[in-house]
């Protein structure tokens, strides 16, 4: 009897022991499954490339950890940050008024750790400083294992990012163009290359959303004869290509006075163009626009041009000048500027002839409507 219970028993054992390691296997799979998917939200899986082609053709291998960053641009500078990456930056470039964007990105409904605390890294010696003209020897002293580099830069003088690979350091060129497939572009690469895939194609998303949303408002109205002039050292310029002609452009306006490089006119140049509606930026000169509007009124020519007559330009400082320029998320804002410059009324706003840096988002309320 003894013996049979004990059998009995022994059975159970048995049979109860198997049933844990069945399950104790499902909860594995199941928690592998779950790991699985969890890394793939965040970028971090299998399906990872091993290399991309930035816009200079380097191929960039994804295999490698790039943990010390370099960047020499602006541009680069914000899209690392926007990428959750910020503490991976070891230099970084700095210039006048380059850092002085929003946190906030109207008409985007997402946080971003914009780099508003650059110049202070700076001076507190946690980041190297790259200046515009930066050399290949200082930008290896920073040790950094990535260097991003402007496409602008590299297609005027390649030797400088040939020099940084000579030395081992791997270099990736964005892409220059204000058009959302080459924004989205440089969130892309930079997202495979810091394993944020997830968190590109969230910023991607966001902006294409708030793109739409601003061409939806004004590419229906007329389109309108524009010009945009830059207008510092009392010489007049204008631009073969822009962030804000192409936002213009595809709201369905003309550029009256188009260049295939950036070219000096004169007042009668421009006063004898049908102009709607001019732009003016200082190209960061700080100007004093209320003394420089009061001589254009004095001036014979200038006074003369109906848009200036009527009030219907706007002279901008610097950093709603870089909303309408950079081609970053921040783009958003400067495409939404445009439209409410040109169409105040569809925007509902009263728009002043002088866009200033603390006022200029305010033009903007109705992207986050």
């Amino acid at each position: 009897m003894f013996d049979s219970i004990m059998d009995n028993a022994s059975s159970d054992t048995m049979a109860n022991a198997k049933l844990i390691a069945v399950l104790a296997v499902a909860i594995i799979a199941i928690a592998g499954v779950a790991g699985y998917v969890l890394l793939k939200d965040n970028g971090n899986n299998n399906d990872r490339p091993e290399s991309l082609t930035d816009a200079a053709g380097n191929v960039i291998d994804l295999k490698k950890t790039y943990s010390k960053v370099a960047s020499t641009t602006a541009v680069g500078t914000e899209i690392v940050c926007d990428l959750g990456m910020k503490s991976s930056l070891v230099a970084v470039t700095n210039s006048a008024h380059i850092y002085e964007m929003t946190q906030k990105v109207n008409g985007v409904n997402l946080t971003f750790d914009y780099p508003t605390t650059i110049p202070q890294d700076i001076a507190d010696g946690k980041l190297m400083v790259l200046k515009y003209n930066w050399t290949a020897e200082q930008v290896a002293e920073a040790k950094a294992d990535l260097v991003i580099i402007d496409h602008n830069v590299v297609a005027a003088d390649d030797s400088k990012m040939k020099q940084l690979q000579t030395l081992g350091i791997t270099c990736l060129v964005l892409y220059e163009e204000n058009t959302w497939d080459k924004i989205n572009e440089n969130y892309s690469m930079l997202g495979k290359v810091f394993d944020k895939t997830s968190r590109a194609d969230e910023i991607n998303k966001a902006a294409l959303d708030a793109d739409k949303k601003v061409m939806d408002k004004f590419k229906a109205q007329n389109g309108k004869n524009i010009a945009y002039i830059c207008y510092c050292y009392n010489t007049y310029y204008i631009y073969n290509q822009s962030g804000l002609m192409d936002a213009a452009l595809r709201m369905g306006c003309t550029n009256v006075m188009p260049t295939t490089t950036t070219t000096t006119i004169t007042p009668e140049q421009i006063a004898a163009k049908n102009i709607d509606f001019i732009f003016f930026d200082d190209m960061g000169t700080s100007l004093n626009w209320e003394e420089v509007i009061a001589g254009w009124k004095a001036d014979p020519v200038m006074g003369q041009i109906d848009a200036i007559k009527n009030g219907r330009f706007a002279c901008m400082e610097a950093t709603p000048f870089q909303a309408t320029s950079y081609p970053t998320i921040h783009y958003v804002m400067g495409e939404g500027l445009v439209g409410s410059m040109i169409y105040p009324d569809v925007a509902g706003i009263t728009l002043p002839n002088i866009v200033t840096a603390d006022k200029y988002v305010d033009y903007l309320s109705w992207l986050d409507a």
